[in-house]
């Protein structure tokens, strides 16, 4: 007996038989006497045999970007740096990930993004099937009601699903804000008029003429 083909997401190499009761693994093929007995057809030595496959084990790796330059970096102050992703079965049989067993819609793991910009699995961590991705913890800085959730699948043994692309990235709303104020003249408290500004970004270096209006408002 050898079984010549494994079944959808598991792998032919590496299988093995077992007999009841016992903890030898039988590799390769395996002679047996099968005998007539009436109707009946008989395995001799009677023992019950298991065969086990190892699953189709995989990754993800998943990029950070920012919504407005479509770049890997942050503007200003803001990072890209520690957001969170939680990644979710949506597979109706349970997956074990990491010694523990999941159920469908539960959340099997978070990963980190990195110094390089990239949050990752190892490429054994994910069982074949399909998955869902969501940001859930948004960087310093940035906004989550504007990232979206991917989904994917695994398919390949010790393969990582990229998800780096400007396609596939996750994108974030930097957070804005406006400055109001009034230009008074010095003693008088008098508003002045048409004084212009410049602001200039400590981060950045970038800078902005900013005019003040007829009421010494800008």
């Amino acid at each position: 007996m050898e079984e010549q083909t494994a079944p959808t997401g598991y792998l032919l190499e590496g299988a093995y038989m077992q007999t009841k009761h016992s903890s030898e693994q039988i590799t390769g093929l395996y002679v047996a006497q099968i005998t007539e007995d009436g109707e009946l057809a008989v395995l001799s030595g009677s023992n019950q045999y298991s065969v086990s496959d190892k699953v189709i084990r995989g990754g993800v790796k998943i990029q950070k970007r920012d919504l407005e330059t479509k770049g890997t970096k942050a503007q200003g102050g803001a990072t890209l740096k520690d957001t969170a992703f939680t990644i979710t079965t949506l597979n109706d049989n349970p997956v074990l990930v990491n010694g523990k067993l999941y159920n469908k819609n539960e959340v099997v793991m978070t990963i980190y993004k990195g110094v390089d910009g990239i949050a990752t699995t190892d490429a054994d961590t994910l069982p074949y099937g399909k998955y869902r991705i969501k940001e859930s913890k948004a960087p310093q800085g940035y906004l989550t009601t504007s990232a979206t959730s991917r989904e994917f699948e695994i398919t390949a043994n010790g393969k990582i699903v990229d998800l780096t692309d400007e396609e596939n990235s996750v994108y974030n709303q930097i957070k804005r804000g406006d400055i109001e104020g009034i230009k008074i003249g010095a003693g008088t408290h008098e508003r002045l008029a048409n004084v212009p500004f410049k602001i200039t970004s400590k981060t950045t270096g970038e800078s902005h003429i900013i005019a003040i209006d007829n009421n010494g408002l800008f």
